[in-house]
């Protein structure tokens, strides 16, 4: 017997509300079904119930479906119904593509059809399909894929790349896995049972707790868990004989001492639990991965390189939102999320692999404005990872536009909501599509009444909906029925058209103070331009240009340190074209205010760049993270990267002639 996805949900929702009745169109409507599918699925659920010899819970009357039971008896149910085979329900075809991937990359031997057929239940002619989907995929990876008419398929791929895929591979699905929701993740779940990595999860993750709070990391939880799941991987490998034999010792992390140091500690405790041999080569592969994911404390040096990024988003965020008329750099996470995924996408070009984006005509089809305008200021973040975008890139990048724009579109167009239950998420689930049905809001969050103190803090939201009485102190909500009467109908409209009246407000004042802020004073004073200094090397130009805002009290000696340290450990990256150079670092490495400065050089000098060398002008950047000024420094460093504007102001001989055209190119635009 198996069960399908929503009938595993519908058994979810069951068990979640104990003794509550469901009619089979409320369970249709909210699972997106007809009452006939419902009647189908309960026939299957009876099935379940009876193979676990616990039929009598299952109930059915005029008034619907429930199901009825002892704490105890419900729990053993549902760890029932997710400790089966992970393909309890048959996998949905996404699914199944990523289950054959990761069993052709786990596997030791070669995988036949017949195998792959009988473990996934279904037929040969569909697995055959569906290796015709893995075949076109791996090939836009570089790897090859094979087969033998005897014996199967495998793949032609070198051990640092097979873990390093699969971690990419399962990465974005690990989040619940690691929350201690293995139930909700078929692809841990498959992983852990079928390869037994849990008896390497539980001492991996007690071992980075342990390195992350010895050395006074802050290490964000994506790249903790994509640590981990290289370990576990690695640990899991290395079982089978499968040992990393190509780290190259010349990665881009020589000199990180510490993530050498912590991956040699960490491979010496786990050899001392595990007594797997390890090789100096293992150490690279987990450095590697350290490194990336920056498992390690961050210096002055490390943020400042970070700016260079925050400069390119910001000023491509605020560019884009101006051409679309949406204040899209005010949005903070999706800006941090745009650059997280740009940090991704320069990973990948330096490893040399391209990612395919199969959606990207019918992306700029359906956004041929957002695209257009995303093309035209792609240059911008350029700037910031350091290589020409491809159209895969830009189509990606487009995702993370569209996005930020439906969500403003959502913020002030649909009210948050959160909805609070103490029967159980079922019921609430049931709750919020009625919700959904009848309002044009957003549910925010769907949370129990213990829990709702937490998910608040985590959330932006207008107002609660709660089935139970709450104690809140200057926070909107209101008491419904879980049914949603017609009184609770009524309340709701009222309260929902005052939210909308109070949003519109402020979405107007929003926009003109962002509109005030962004179209203020030029970004550069006189004051802090100079155009004959006489240095003798990069360091010496690093105090000029650094000089003259610490004289204005905009920065300290710290500062300009920070950034002398930022070039000695990553080298000449500040020098973003033939002759100009961008220095920076940490904000909070000696920032008191926002501030720029421009120095012209005496004579060049070099920073130690293979093509933009020598450098004639510095341009020193002081700046919190997130500033909309950001936007007119970017503007000077597009001009400054124009052969024709440069030659213009190499003639240039005072700082109010280099202001004025500066100030002229600025209303030109």
């Amino acid at each position: 017997m198996y069960m399908n996805k929503q009938t595993s949900e519908m058994l979810k929702i069951l068990l979640n509300s104990p003794g509550q009745y469901f009619t089979c169109e409320a369970l249709a409507e909210y699972l997106h079904v007809s009452t006939r599918t419902i009647r189908n699925y309960m026939t299957t659920i009876r099935d379940f119930m009876n193979q676990n010899g616990k039929e009598a819970l299952l109930q059915q009357s005029e008034g619907g479906i429930c199901v009825t039971g002892t704490a105890e008896e419900l729990w053993m149910l549902s760890r029932a119904s997710v400790d089966h085979e992970f393909y309890l329900y048959r996998l949905a075809p996404t699914e199944r593509f990523v289950m054959i991937l990761i069993t052709l990359l786990m596997s030791d031997t070669y995988c036949t059809l017949n195998d792959l057929a009988e473990k996934f239940k279904v037929s040969r002619g569909t697995i055959l399909k569906d290796m015709e989907k893995v075949r076109r995929y791996l090939e836009r990876q570089g790897i090859s894929f094979g087969s033998l008419m005897n014996k199967g398929y495998s793949l032609d791929i070198h051990e640092n790349e097979r873990r390093s895929l699969l971690v990419r591979l399962v990465q974005g699905t690990l989040e619940s896995a690691y929350m201690g929701e293995e139930q909700e993740n078929i692809y841990w779940k498959y992983l852990r049972d079928e390869y037994g990595l849990e008896i390497y999860r539980r001492e991996v993750r007690m071992l980075l707790l342990e390195e992350e709070r010895n050395q006074k990391l802050n290490v964000s939880d994506s790249c903790f868990e994509e640590v981990q799941f290289t370990i576990v991987i690695s640990l899991a490998r290395m079982k089978h004989g499968h040992l990393v034999d190509r780290m190259d010792k010349e990665q881009p992390f020589t000199g990180m001492y510490p993530v050498f140091e912590m991956a040699e500690r960490l491979w010496s405790r786990m050899h001392a639990i595990f007594h797997f041999p390890y090789t100096e080569q293992e150490e690279l592969f987990l450095a590697h991965a350290l490194y990336e994911c920056r498992f390690y404390k961050d210096g002055a040096a490390d943020r400042a390189r970070d700016m260079q990024m925050h400069v390119a988003v910001t000023g491509f965020l605020t560019q884009v939102g101006k051409e679309l008329s949406l204040p899209l750099c005010e949005d903070m996470q999706a800006a941090d999320q745009l650059e997280k995924h740009l940090k991704d996408i320069a990973k990948a070009h330096r490893e040399g692999i391209h990612f395919q984006n199969e959606y990207r005509e019918p992306m700029q089809k359906a956004y041929p404005v957002y695209y257009e305008a995303v093309k035209r200021n792609i240059y911008m973040l350029e700037h910031g990872i350091g290589y020409s975008c491809s159209e895969d890139d830009l189509t990606f990048i487009l995702f993370h536009v569209v996005a930020i724009a439906e969500r403003y579109y959502q913020s002030y167009q649909k009210p948050g909501v959160v909805v609070v239950c103490h029967t159980g998420i079922g019921t609430a689930c049931f709750l919020a599509e009625q919700l959904k049905n009848n309002f044009n809001i957003r549910i925010v969050a769907i949370t129990s009444r213990h829990k709702l103190e937490e998910t608040m803090d985590l959330y932006d939201f207008d107002l609660v909906v709660s089935t139970v009485t709450l104690n809140l102190q200057g926070i909107a909500w209101i008491k419904v029925s879980p049914m949603l009467e017609d009184n609770d109908i009524l309340a709701l409209q009222k309260i929902f058209l005052n939210l909308r009246k109070q949003k519109w407000k402020h979405k107007n004042n929003g926009i003109a103070e962002h509109t005030a802020e962004s179209e203020g004073a030029f970004v550069l004073e006189l004051q802090n331009i100079s155009t004959d200094a006489a240095c003798r090397d990069w360091q010496s130009a690093i105090d000029a240009a650094g000089g003259l805002l610490e004289k204005q009290g905009v920065i300290t000696a710290e500062y300009i340190q920070g950034m002398k340290e930022a070039v000695e450990k990553y080298g000449a990256y500040c020098v973003f074209c033939p002759g100009v150079a961008l220095v920076h670092a940490s904000p909070e490495n000696g920032v008191n205010r926002f501030g720029l400065s421009l120095v012209k050089l005496r004579e060049p000098v070099c920073f130690g760049h293979a093509s933009n060398d020598p450098v004639l002008w510095v341009i020193c950047l002081a700046s919190e993270e997130r500033n909309p000024r950001l936007q007119q420094v970017l503007g000077i460093m597009n001009l400054m990267s124009d052969p024709q504007m440069r030659k213009e102001l190499d003639k240039l001989t005072t700082a109010q002639e280099v202001l004025q055209y500066l100030i002229d190119r600025k209303m030109e635009e």
